[in-house]
C-alpha cells in the first residue's frame, strides 16, 4: 500500500518502474516467461525525471514484464513528468507499461497522468494506456480487462502519440480483445514547438493502434468521454473503440 516515487535528474539507461515489480523477465522481449497473478497495488507511482535518453517503462503493477498477467488490479495513481524526452520508447500503463503475454481479468482504477516534452529535434513515440501501453509478439489475448481511471496526457511532441483507455498499441500476428471495458475519461492536449508541426495523435477508448494480420475485437465497450485538442497533425485519429488499422 506504500507509494513509490522516483526523482532523477538524467536517466541515462533503460529503466522499468512499477508499484510492485520493475521488470519481470528481460526488457523488450516478445515471449512470456512467467506469470503475474492475484496481485493488487494501492499505492501511487510517481516518475519525475528531468531528462530521459533511454527506453522507459512505467506501470502501476510492473513497468515491463515478459509475463502473462492474471487476476491483477491497480488502484493507485500513476503520474509521470518528463520535461526533456529524447528519441526513445516511452511506455506508461495503469497496470503495466510494456508486456509480452496475455492479460486476463486485469483492472485499473487509478488515474494515469502523463506530462511529456520532447527535446528539440527528437522524435519520441510515447504509448500510454489505462491498463497497458504496448504488447508485441506473435499471438496475444486480452480478456475481461477494465479501466475506470482517468487518462490525462499533456505533451509537446512532433511525432506519433498513442493513447488508449485499455491499451495504447499492439503489434502481433494474431490479436484478440474480448469483453474489455473502459469507463475512464481520456483527455489529450498537445502543444507543438511551432505552429503547423503538431503531433500525430491516435486516441481511442479501447485501443489506439492495431497492427495485426488477424485482429479481433469482440464485446468491448467504451463509456468514457474522449477529448483531443491542441496542435495536431492532419493524420490524427480519435475513436470510441479503435482508432486505426483494424482491418
Amino acid at each position: 500500500n506504500g507509494n513509490l516515487e522516483v526523482n532523477v535528474g538524467t536517466m541515462g539507461g533503460k529503466n522499468a518502474v512499477g508499484g510492485l515489480i520493475g521488470g519481470a523477465g528481460a526488457l523488450e522481449k516478445t515471449t512470456a516467461y512467467c506469470t503475474i497473478k492475484d496481485c493488487v497495488n494501492n499505492g501511487a507511482v510517481t516518475y519525475n525525471i528531468t531528462t530521459v535518453n533511454k527506453n522507459s517503462y512505467i506501470g502501476g503493477i510492473a513497468g515491463s514484464c515478459a509475463a502473462h498477467v492474471v487476476n491483477t488490479t491497480n488502484n493507485g495513481d500513476v503520474t509521470v513528468t518528463v520535461p526533456e524526452l529524447g528519441q526513445v520508447w516511452f511506455r506508461t500503463g495503469g497496470v503495466v507499461g510494456d508486456f509480452a503475454g496475455n492479460l486476463t481479468n486485469v483492472h485499473n482504477s487509478g488515474k494515469v497522468n502523463v506530462s511529456l516534452t520532447t527535446q528539440a529535434g527528437k522524435g519520441a513515440t510515447p504509448q500510454i494506456g489505462g491498463v497497458a501501453a504496448l504488447r508485441k509478439g506473435s499471438t496475444v489475448a486480452i480478456t475481461n480487462c477494465t479501466n475506470s481511471g482517468e487518462v490525462n496526457v499533456a505533451t509537446s511532441l512532433t511525432s506519433y502519440l498513442y493513447v488508449g483507455g485499455i491499451l495504447a498499441q499492439y503489434s502481433a500476428n494474431t490479436v484478440t480483445m474480448t469483453d474489455c471495458e473502459n469507463g475512464g475519461d481520456i483527455t489529450v492536449v498537445n502543444t507543438a514547438y511551432t505552429s503547423g508541426t503538431g503531433s500525430k495523435v491516435w486516441t481511442a477508448g479501447i485501443v489506439a493502434d492495431v497492427t495485426s494480420k488477424t485482429p479481433t475485437i469482440e464485446g468491448c465497450v467504451n463509456r468514457g468521454a474522449i477529448s483531443l485538442s491542441g496542435d495536431l497533425n492532419t493524420e490524427s485519429l480519435v475513436a470510441g473503440i479503435a482508432a486505426s488499422n483494424l482491418c
